[in-house]
């Protein structure tokens, strides 16, 4: 059947509504890394979007119940914006959702079984047409925990169970031939009986050839345990498939709290090898469905009123964009808020025409355009300063408004640390030089991977005895005094001398107790080129302490230096079972790995980690005992690193010449 489109609103609209934070000189925290880190856009695009991330999903846009929530009138606007924005910026769209149980159009449920089928795959077609670079799609949403109430009509459980998520995933394959199709889920990570049920469903899907992507939802990990996510992440890596970190938040009203669990959590996700890229969702105060997952801006309430069942004007003052909230009426009980207008700066705002009214009753509590709240939401303004005076009404009398102003600069602790610190993003503000310790010289100390909060493949840990000593080499364009950062952690309080280029700038400096990775830093000199850091424990010396990585803040890397320094000059502590690799050096990058003395096992995992202590290659080992790699790296220093279980087992120093 034919569909109408409508059109939406003005492009007037479209301008009004973009969020007017100054921008800063940071780099999107993902430039130039093999994964990138999105975010959802609803209905405008926050002018500080492309500053930060490398990949749009639309948070409630592309869903078949906001597009057409009646029958035959496909409602384009809201996709558009995200989309054609994908589009400008070059950087990756994915759809979000072809089917969901949750979200589906009011309508269907009516239909008959071949009505029902019809209308879906007319939804995916017509999705197609409109949007041919389609890069990622989310085909199925949460087939674990919401069923359709069309999924009989597409084949229900049928002889798999899951029928229906397989005609789905075959549609799309048909109408989507070029984008990843992904599964989507949430409660997947940490939850063992969920994992194996989401497994079953991936490998119908891998067996039929029709998946592309496994999708895990990132709500509800900050009371998760690391080793539990890092188990159903390895479980789900075993499939072969890629991971997507699809909708990520952490959620916390306290900074310090929030930043503990983004160091904790985040790293886990990132920097698993099965994962290739992770999405938050959401990071504007007052833009995000969890009120405390924010990381960027503050959220300040500026007044309260009881409203009157007459139009009243009600005063507030403050700076900052406007909300105006409903408060005691979660489901449509009732109470409905009515606000006629608002008027700031000489400038009057007619409610029904502002972009983001969350509060509207649709069979369901939603957002749409409207002067109304019916449910708990909230409408909202541009941004003012001054006397702000709200027309309003309720229902009832007995309805509560209260005026809210969002400052969208104020950056979160964790959101400074995921910037600054992880993705080292803040181009041409601050720079840094990092070395990874597990990726430096070794003197009877050893490399692990077990204490969760680690960055990159692991850590030096071992400090047993007196002289025991973790080397990195730091490459700087420019000499100079620069901040000495030391990523550590210790159940105990500790002493370590320190050397820079062969002097001892600290002797038994104290670090003190932290169970989880903190930092210490001090200010030394550095010289320009190359500068060796020795941390090391001095005669009679408390044992213990692991050390994660140091960086020297404010310095600048030479160009295409290696924290590894020359490869003729770096020794690598090699275990006893040894990997053999030849060619090596190698001139193409070409190699062949043998276990030699080494067992092979079904969970051992082959990694090739840069200078930089990146991950640049991994391959799953399958009980295999030689492995035939084509790495195409360029030339340099690298590790061949076996792990199993997490836990290394052996690693073998790899040269490739340009």
């Amino acid at each position: 059947m034919q569909k109408i489109s409508t059109l939406y609103r003005t492009a007037f609209l479209s301008f009004l509504f973009i969020l007017w934070t100054p921008l800063v000189s940071v780099a999107q925290l993902a430039k130039g890394k093999p994964k990138f880190v999105g975010n959802v856009i609803d209905r405008f695009v926050p002018s500080s979007f492309s500053t930060y991330w490398n990949q749009v999903t639309p948070g409630n846009a592309g869903k078949w119940g906001s597009v057409e929530g009646t029958r035959g009138v496909m409602n384009w606007a809201d996709l558009d914006v995200v989309y054609n924005y994908a589009q400008s910026k070059n950087i990756p769209f994915k759809a979000h959702t072809l089917v969901w149980g949750m979200q589906e159009p009011a309508w269907v449920a009516s239909l008959t079984p071949a009505e029902q089928a019809a209308e879906l795959e007319e939804w995916f077609q017509l999705f197609s047409q409109r949007y041919p670079n389609t890069q990622l799609i989310d085909v199925v949403n949460e087939p674990l925990h919401v069923i359709p109430s069309f999924a009989n009509a597409i084949g229900g459980t049928g002889a798999t169970g899951w029928d229906w998520v397989i005609w789905s995933f075959q549609k799309a394959r048909q109408y989507f031939p070029n984008a990843k199709l992904i599964l989507n889920d949430y409660s997947i990570l940490g939850n063992t009986t969920n994992t194996t049920n989401y497994l079953k469903i991936i490998n119908l899907l891998k067996a039929r050839n029709l998946i592309d992507g496994i999708g895990v939802q990132g709500h509800g990990l900050e009371y998760a345990q690391s080793t539990k996510i890092t188990s159903s992440l390895n479980s789900l890596q075993q499939t072969g498939v890629p991971i997507y970190v699809t909708e990520l938040d952490l959620e916390h009203a306290d900074d310090a709290t929030q930043l503990s669990m983004y160091q904790r959590v985040f790293p886990l996700l990132y920097e698993h090898p099965g994962v290739t890229a992770v999405t938050l969702w959401g990071y504007l105060a007052g833009e995000i469905w969890k009120p405390n997952a924010y990381l960027l801006g503050k959220t300040t309430t500026v007044g309260t009123a009881t409203l009157s069942t007459t139009f009243q004007d009600y005063t507030f003052s403050g700076s900052g964009k406007i909300q105006v909230h409903l408060t005691n009426d979660h489901l449509d009980n009732a109470r409905d808020l009515e606000i006629d207008y608002l008027t700031v700066n000489g400038v009057t705002y007619q409610a029904e025409e502002m972009a983001v009214n969350t509060g509207v009753w649709t069979g369901k509590c939603g957002g749409s355009y409207s002067q109304l709240l019916h449910c708990d939401g909230y409408i909202e303004f541009p941004a003012g300063t001054g006397t702000i005076t709200v027309r309003a009404r309720g229902t009832t009398g007995s309805e509560t408004m209260e005026v809210r102003l969002i400052d969208d600069t104020t950056e979160r602790a964790a959101f400074k640390w995921l910037k600054n610190e992880y993705f080292n993003a803040n181009d041409g503000v601050t720079s840094e030089v990092l070395a990874e310790a597990e990726a430096g010289l070794l003197g009877g100390t050893t490399v692990a991977s077990t204490r969760t909060g680690f960055s990159a493949t692991g850590y030096a840990t071992g400090f047993d005895a007196s002289g025991d000593y973790v080397e990195m080499n730091a490459n700087l364009a420019t000499g100079g005094s620069f901040p000495l950062v030391i990523r550590y952690a210790s159940d105990v309080s500790i002493a370590r001398s320190v050397r820079v280029n062969g002097s001892v700038v600290k002797k038994n400096l104290s670090f003190p107790a932290s169970s989880t990775f903190t930092n210490l830093q001090f200010t030394t000199n550095f010289v320009a080129g190359k500068n060796t850091i020795r941390i090391y424990m001095e005669r009679g010396g408390t044992a213990g302490g692991d050390i994660d990585y140091i960086k020297i803040s404010g310095a600048t890397p030479v160009a295409g230096a290696s924290t590894l320094a020359k490869a003729t000059s770096l020794p690598v502590k090699e275990t006893s079972a040894g990997l053999r690799i030849y060619p090596n050096p190698s001139s193409s990058g070409s190699i062949k790995v043998d276990l030699g003395s080494i067992a092979p096992e079904e969970n051992q995992i082959l990694y090739i980690i840069d200078g930089q202590g990146r991950t640049v290659f991994s391959q799953r080992v399958a009980n295999q005992r030689e492995l035939h790699v084509n790495t195409r790296l360029p030339g340099g220093l690298y590790l061949v690193r076996l792990s199993s279980s997490q836990k290394i087992v052996s690693q073998q120093k790899l040269v490739i010449r340009d």
